[in-house]
């Protein structure tokens, strides 16, 4: 009895590790890093340096922008989108609406309609060093876009964020023009940082504008 019952154990076990072996693994793919569930928002405080040739001034402008995910809707091939409305609120004033964007969400890419432009904002699965064409399905040069670097462990306002990368746009300087644009994105949380710089040298004229999450969470008071 006890050499059947000991045989029986020994089944038992190989057949667990059996198991064990043939499960499949799961792959964080990082759809996280984009969430755009309707009525999800994220809030920011943004801050613009503008350098003004004709004024010869250099002007500091603070303001707050919210993002929010809203109508779901079927684009022309027949993917689920939705609409991005982006308001902005400065000194105290009430929100004022100031972009309709669209975003689309798909198992390889997350395309973003800014300004009537197509921006293919990642690619999937998320991988430091992976580059694509920012702008394949847009009406302006290639850029590369690229991961940069995947990292753990930050604060921004408050929020933690256990992991996050930095996806460089474009980073371009000569003796004419400055342009810089990256762009941070969380796990669980999406944006949480841009960094844009669009000068130009000759004229001393242009803007740097750092834009950092403040709040996120669904269906925004305004």
């Amino acid at each position: 009895m006890k050499k059947a019952l000991y045989l029986l154990v020994i089944f038992i076990s190989l057949s667990c590790n059996k198991d064990d072996v043939n499960a499949p693994t799961l792959i964080d793919l990082g759809y996280e890093y984009y969430p755009n569930n309707e009525d999800y928002y994220r809030l920011y405080e943004v801050k613009d340096i503008i350098y003004n040739d004709f004024a010869q001034t250099i002007d500091t402008i603070t303001y707050e922008v919210v993002e929010v995910f809203t109508n779901t809707f079927n684009d022309l091939e027949g993917r689920e989108s939705r609409e991005l409305h982006r308001y902005e609120k400065r000194n105290g004033t009430n929100w004022v609406l100031k972009d309709v964007w669209t975003s689309t969400k798909t198992q390889t890419r997350v395309e973003q309609v800014e300004e009537n432009q197509r921006v293919v904002k990642l690619t999937f699965p998320v991988r430091a060093g992976n580059e694509w064409n920012g702008y394949a399905f847009a009406d302006l040069p290639e850029e590369d876009f690229e991961v940069h670097s995947l990292k753990t462990d930050t604060v921004v306002n408050g929020i933690s964020i256990n992991e996050f990368i930095e996806v460089l746009n474009y980073e371009d300087e000569n003796i004419l023009e400055r342009r810089i644009k990256k762009e941070k994105y969380g796990k669980t949380l999406g944006l949480i940082h841009l960094y844009l710089v669009d000068l130009d040298l000759q004229k001393d004229s242009g803007i740097i504008r750092n834009m950092w999450i403040k709040d996120t969470g669904f269906n925004f008071s305004f």
